[in-house]
């Protein structure tokens, strides 16, 4: 016999490899892109690539569709077929090929099934093989054909097979009690003939319809042979029937009050206090959208949580809950892992959903479009040396101390915080680092980062100046920030252009700082709030490391200060129905002290309809005149937490200002 080896792939395989041989499309990102540009990893619009320095080669690493699988054989050359085939997952799941499902349609169709059988002190199995319903015998009794009651001779086989086919093809469960009730009138006992207690409930006639409709009676045996059924549950049926209806099991379950298993209770009470004294934080970036709570970024999933629980539980000696239970319980106490920002679009997931008309959600789409459209035309005018062109955010927040240790698990912690300012065009990229001791997350905050920045790197160079960010309202669409900067452009004589990218789409160049900062964080230990500097500078290395600005309570000035205003307010409407605030797109700053805006990117420059004010000089002091109090709970948490610390973190801890 000559030997035999298959050199190509069952016509299925093949198509499935070659699917998994073809190339990426040139137009997506790839998720390991670490170009330093206008990339973050978190855009949930895959088609968005805003720069044609970021497209990054796609190595396939096969050959081509003509690179195909050797199939297996035995050493005496005999091909046996590949052994993965047949054993792939399917797409789409197929309950009509369930081994439970089919036995159950089988079952109710009357025909051969495999039923369960309980060996004893073993689980249920499903190993019984049941016989088809079929029709069965009619009575032959001398005394039914004497009856002039009983008329089980006037039902021939035929109809009788009628009768059955009917009962067991066109009707289900539910169906099946309704008919056996209504062909079945229970009677109670005519006379007792022992006074004492008796069994007998009473008497059972038997009713099988006719062709004509009328009902017929016959003999239990006739009627039970003819639709296979056991006398059981014949009676069972219409001892539960009221009125000869039959009460829905589906709502009989919803009403059945269930009595939990026992150590139920003690599980989810564990479980309670567990979710409960872990330390948590509001949403950052939705206050106003969400009362959700979050929970410190030390746990990354819900997987890290879990077993964080189990080893809690395991140190206590107390029951462990279910995974499935302990996430039920999660999202019942309206907790979430913290992310670094909304990732999804709440306009594009609305639309999805059908709750967004297709006109609002092209709209929408429209500006976000738009909104890229006018950074990269910015982008090439930077690039020119037109402009000034930068971005700015602020990170996800940060705790100190960030470690392994099961002790933190339970503590509060001192959060730190990042803003962000990116030069897109020089890479220059300014990281102002500040824990809660040092500033708080208002206006004055980061109008004072945002102004230092410029005054330090941009008015030297004597250009006008264009910033790029979301709109997030007390962080940069205020009239604290906008005073501010005005008061720079008339000072400076330099113009200064805020513009606002799309709410769900603020995917900007500076998000590439806080992803480069996350990587270099991983599996690192933070002590210090100064060891987030260490790490802000070891970051990145070519061009030039991140410039990583540590912040003092001094730092932040107090714009908040009125007498330091030109504008009372930067609403562009006055009366009930025209634009607010949060409706500008494009905000200008002039030298001649007045402010211009745009409602969308293509409008022409409209200038505010108030008046400013003359000032002839300004001047702000500090806002903050001594380090911020933390409560004195979390400084007795950290206080504890110092032993799973280096001793000369100790005194940093030692000091900080407490209530």
């Amino acid at each position: 016999m000559t030997r035999r080896r298959c050199s190509s792939l069952p016509p299925t395989i093949t198509v499935h490899y070659e699917r998994r041989c073809e190339p990426e499309p040139n137009n997506l990102i790839s998720e390991t892109c670490s170009y330093d540009g206008d990339y973050s990893g978190i855009d949930s619009d895959v088609t968005y690539c805003p720069s044609p320095g970021n497209d990054q080669d796609s190595n396939s690493s096969s050959s081509g569709p003509g690179l195909l699988l050797d199939e297996p054989s035995t050493s005496s050359g005999i091909y046996h077929g590949n052994p993965n085939e047949g054993r792939k997952r399917l797409a789409n799941r197929d309950p009509g090929n369930w081994k439970k499902l089919k036995n159950k349609k089988l079952r109710m169709l009357g025909e051969e099934y495999l039923g369960y059988t309980k060996p004893k002190d073993r689980k249920l199995k499903q190993d019984k093989i049941r016989p088809a319903r079929k029709l069965g015998d009619r009575c032959n009794s001398q005394f039914c054909r004497k009856s002039k009651v009983r008329n089980c001779e006037r039902f021939e086989n035929e109809r009788r097979q009628e009768i059955h086919t009917n009962f067991w093809k066109n009707l289900n469960w539910d169906q099946r009690k309704v008919y056996v009730v209504g062909l079945v009138n229970r009677k109670g006992t005519a006379r007792k003939t022992n006074d004492q207690g008796s069994r007998r409930e009473g008497t059972f006639d038997y009713f099988l319809p006719m062709n004509e409709g009328q009902n017929l009676q016959v003999c239990r045996t006739t009627f039970l042979n003819t639709l296979c059924l056991g006398s059981y549950t014949v009676q069972s049926w219409v001892k539960k029937s009221r009125d000869r209806v039959i009460p829905c099991q589906e709502i009989q379950n919803t009403m059945r009050s269930r009595t939990p298993r026992s150590g139920t209770q003690q599980k989810l009470l564990t479980a309670r206090n567990f979710l409960d004294n872990i330390p948590k934080l509001p949403s950052h970036y939705a206050r106003k959208e969400t009362s959700k709570l979050y929970l410190e970024p030390v746990y990354r999933s819900l997987s890290d949580l879990y077993k964080q629980y189990k080893e809690h539980c395991t140190e206590k000696e107390e029951p462990v809950l279910s995974r499935f239970t302990f996430e039920k319980l999660f999202h019942e106490k309206n907790l979430s892992l913290y992310t670094l920002k909304k990732d999804m679009c709440d306009t594009c997931c609305g639309h999805a959903v059908g709750n967004v008309t297709t006109f609002d959600y092209e709209q929408h789409i429209k500006r976000k479009n738009r909104a890229r459209q006018e950074k990269e035309t910015d982008k090439k005018k930077a690039t020119s040396g037109e402009l000034i062109l930068l971005s700015m955010d602020l990170e996800s927040v940060k705790v100190c101390p960030y470690l392994t240790a099961s002790a933190l698990y339970f503590k509060t912690k001192l959060t730190c915080h990042n803003f962000t300012m990116y030069d897109l065009v020089t890479h220059q990229a300014s990281c102002y680092w500040f824990d809660e001791t040092c500033a708080d997350l208002t206006a004055s905050t980061f109008t004072s980062f945002v102004s230092d920045y410029i005054l330090r790197y941009c008015l030297p160079k004597g250009l006008p100046i264009v910033i790029f960010s979301d709109g997030c309202t007390y962080q940069n669409r205020n009239n604290i920030m906008a005073n501010a900067l005005l008061n720079i452009s008339v000072e400076h004589d330099v113009t200064i252009t805020q513009k606002y990218l799309e709410p769900g789409h603020t995917q900007m160049e500076c998000d590439s700082v806080h992803a480069a900062i996350e990587r270099k964080l991983k599996n690192r230990e933070i002590h210090l709030p100064s060891d987030y500097i260490t790490v802000t500078k070891e970051a990145r290395v070519n061009p030039f490391p991140y410039e990583a600005v540590q912040i003092n309570f001094d730092f932040v000035k107090n714009y908040n200060d009125k007498t330091n205003w030109r504008y009372s307010t930067i609403r562009p409407g006055r009366k009930a129905g025209d634009p607010v605030v949060v409706d500008l797109r494009v905000i200008q700053y002039r030298p001649d002290g007045t402010i211009y805006y745009k409602i969308n990117f293509d409008d022409d420059w409209t200038e505010l309809p108030v008046r400013p004010r003359k000032l002839n000089s300004v001047a702000y002091s500090p806002l903050h005149v001594a380090p911020i109090p933390i409560a004195s709970t979390k400084f007795n948490h950290l206080q504890q937490l110092k032993e799973v610390l280096p001793k000369d973190c100790h005194l940093f801890y030692d000091n900080l200002s407490h209530e």
